[in-house]
């Protein structure tokens, strides 16, 4: 067992990834668990499905509903097979318990990865890997990539493209969607939004995700704010359908966000990074109130006064 941890944005996820690709031939079958952290709010039995449907390819599926049943089903399935197993973005040791508890659940030279931000979480692991911020040179590539689509900036900006990069404090996340932002932008719209961020990096980062939230048209805002509130992880048709029902344009909406580094779309499914969806979900909590709602509790209490409301009205 590996972890790797560090702060949000800094490249855990994409260092999984990379290593995933480039090591699964070698077992006799790999699972990657994108977003454990959300997806086991929903259901925690899918994800033990899908441990055991992707490693055993026969497997059909036992419409699991017990999580206790789900972890005995992939110990005594997998504790013989060399297996590679990712666990990205675990928060609470009860994901540990339910999907790879120890290493006698999998069979000799398995490998399993598990990504966090708490350390803590990584007592028990043979090894911990924290990332490191980009180092200049590495930093001004990866930004230039995305303004420019080369390895560095041409003449005219690559002052302001140096002023970019020390804002972003090498975290890749902000280099990523503040460069997407920047692209085919002139030289002084570049030094007016990078005038307007604060001075502490945990303020600034927000702000970053924040210039390009507020570069989008209107309607691809509302798609990016429906994604962000309850649509991460689903089928790219399925969400298409359904916002296409509200008049959003939404094959050109989501082109636009793919484009502006807010979403990804991994095996047909629309992802966004933690940070970049807590910054959705502060942006509806600070505007109108209860203009999308997607916590049981605050369905409940708004269920609750809209009673009393209409009691006294009527």
């Amino acid at each position: 067992m590996v972890g790797i941890w560090g702060m949000g944005g800094i490249g855990k996820t994409t260092i999984a990834q990379a290593l995933f690709r480039r090591i699964s031939y070698k077992f006799e079958g790999s699972s990657f668990i994108k977003g454990v952290r959300e997806n086991s709010k929903r259901d925690i039995c899918a994800l033990q499905e899908k441990i055991l449907k992707d490693i055993l390819t026969t497997h059909q599926g036992s419409m699991n509903n017990d999580p206790e049943d789900g972890a005995k089903m992939i110990y005594t399935r997998l504790c013989n097979k060399k297996v590679l197993l990712v666990l990205d973005d675990v928060d609470d040791v009860k994901q540990l318990h339910f999907l790879a508890a120890t290493r006698e659940w999998f069979g000799a030279g398995s490998r399993i990865i598990i990504t966090t931000r708490d350390e803590h979480l990584l007592l028990d692991t043979y090894a911990k890997y924290k990332p490191a911020i980009l180092v200049h040179e590495q930093a001004v590539e990866l930004f230039s990539t995305h303004a420019f689509r080369k390895a560095n900036p041409p003449e005219g900006y690559k002052e302001v493209s140096d002023r970019a990069v020390s804002q972003c404090g090498g975290l890749p996340l902000a280099l990523e969607v503040l460069g997407s932002f920047f692209r085919g932008r002139e030289a002084h719209v570049w030094e007016s939004a990078l005038n307007r961020l604060p001075k502490s990096l945990d303020e600034k980062i927000f702000a970053i995700l924040n210039i390009s939230f507020e570069g989008l048209k209107v309607s691809e805002k509302n798609i990016f704010l429906d994604i962000a509130c309850f649509f991460k992880g689903y089928d790219e048709e399925h969400v298409t359908r359904v916002l296409d029902s509200f008049g959003f344009d939404p094959v050109i909406g989501i082109s636009v966000l793919i484009e502006k580094s807010l979403i990804t779309v991994s095996y047909k499914r629309l992802y966004m990074h933690d940070l970049v969806q807590e910054m959705g979900l502060k942006i509806v909590r600070e505007s109108s109130p209860n203009s999308r709602l997607w916590q049981i509790e605050e369905i409940h209490d708004f269920i609750k006064k809209k009673k009393v409301i209409n009691f006294f009205l009527y």
